[in-house]
Order: C-alpha cells, then structure tokens, then sequence
C-alpha cells in the first residue's frame, strides 16, 4: 500500500485545488492531522487554513477531540458532512481517505479498536442502527476488521452485509460513498444496492438526506465510549 507523509499529501492537493480553480472554502479538500490535532482546509483563499479543535465549512464540520488514551494517534474526530449545503452545487459523492499507523512497542496490534466509522445518522454506534429507520447504514474498521451494516428494516434489525479480516497496519482504506453505493480499497471493492435500497441514502431526491457522518478513532455518536487508536490522517473530498 501506498503511504503518503502529510507534507506531500498538502502539497499535491493543494496544486489541484489551484490547478483546477477550486472557489474558496467551498469544497475541500479536508485533511484532519490525528497526530498533530490539526485541520487544513486546502480550497481555502488566499492560502490552506490550518485550525484545532472545530472547523466549519459549507460541506463538512469537523470536531477534533484529545484521543489520550492513544499517544501514537493522540487525537480523534467527527466530522458532519453536507453534499447538498445551501448556496452551493450539490456533490454526489464523497471519498474519505483514511491512513493508518503501524504497530508500536507500546501498542503491537495498531490500529486497535473504533478507527473509522461512517453513518447515515448521528447517533450511529456501530454495528448498524441508529436513531430512525430510514436510510441507517453503517460501515466500520474495528480491530482491523472492516464491516458494512444494512439500514434497517424494523427497530434493531439490520443485515451485516459485508465482513472482511483486514491487515491495514501502515496501510490506507479510500471510502467512496454515494446513493445506496459504497466502494473501499485497496484492494478495490464495492456493493450497490440501487434496487434494495439498503445502503446510505444518500442524495437531493425524496426519500433520500444529503447528510453522511464519520467518526475517526471513534464512533459517530457523541458521548459513546467506543474510541480507537491508529488512524493517523484523514482526506475528505466532495465531488
């Protein structure tokens, strides 16, 4: 797998966003530093900002926490996602890029626990559900096994649709998530469910919310102590 340093990631999307005329603060890319507790917008004017804690843009909010039980990853995020904010062009989807750090001598199993998880609903948890039964699906990397949860179909009554044993030490996962698509790699793979209508539901139509949520060495809902260690750099593109 390919490992980028946090220099070259900023560097390479930053010439994009410039190359490719990018209107400011608009769309990203984000890039959360889970080593540092630091968030860079790259489509911000005149240059990338670089802030802790909270940042707000019109795609995404992001919300950086102390991670203390981890020194290697010290830091873990939530961050709220938009595809449709007002007075902006809709995406259709959105890559999240997730880097992750390998084992240390403190810790020989990194990553461990909660490192990634992306939800249709804020108070997603893990292992599927939510707070309402329209679109609630749910994808997550839990103790390098990643799983992908059906929305459900009555209270608590979801299908674990997808469960692979990864070995993602030093490695990468890139999440494309759209209306009931998902893909992940490497290597590559992907499910759609356009007929099931079982995964995120996500989009401007009826019956669909443009809204995605992630959590990274944590789990989405706020106030659960389901936390991780090892996710170490975060891009985030809307496209």
């Amino acid at each position: 797998m390919t490992t980028y340093t946090l220099t070259g990631i900023l560097m390479t999307l930053g010439a994009a966003a410039t190359a490719f005329g990018q209107a400011a603060a608009s769309r990203g890319p984000l890039v959360l530093d889970l080593r540092a507790g630091l968030i860079y917008d790259l489509g911000a004017a005149p240059n990338p900002s670089r802030t802790p804690t909270t940042y707000t843009m019109p795609f995404a909010t992001v919300q950086m926490q102390a991670n203390r039980a981890c020194p290697e990853t010290p830091f873990m995020a939530r961050v709220d996602m938009n595809l449709n904010p007002a007075g902006q062009q809709a995406a259709a989807r959105v890559f999240v890029n997730v880097e992750y750090e390998g084992a240390s001598q403190r810790e020989p199993k990194l990553p461990v626990g909660w490192v990634t998880h992306i939800g249709d609903d804020p108070n997603n948890d893990g292992f599927g559900g939510g707070s309402g039964l329209d679109g609630v699906a749910e994808v997550q990397v839990l103790d390098q096994n990643l799983a992908v949860y059906s929305a459900a179909v009555a209270a608590g009554v979801v299908d674990r649709i997808v469960y692979q044993e990864q070995a993602i030490s030093k490695g990468s996962h890139r999440f494309e998530i759209a209306n009931q698509f998902l893909g992940w790699g490497q290597p590559a793979s992907q499910i759609s469910t356009n007929f099931g209508k079982k995964l995120f539901a996500v989009g401007t139509s009826a019956g669909t919310d443009p809204r995605i949520y992630a959590g990274f060495n944590r789990v989405v809902r706020n106030g659960s102590t389901r936390t991780g260690c090892g996710a170490r750099l975060v891009v985030i593109e809307f496209q």
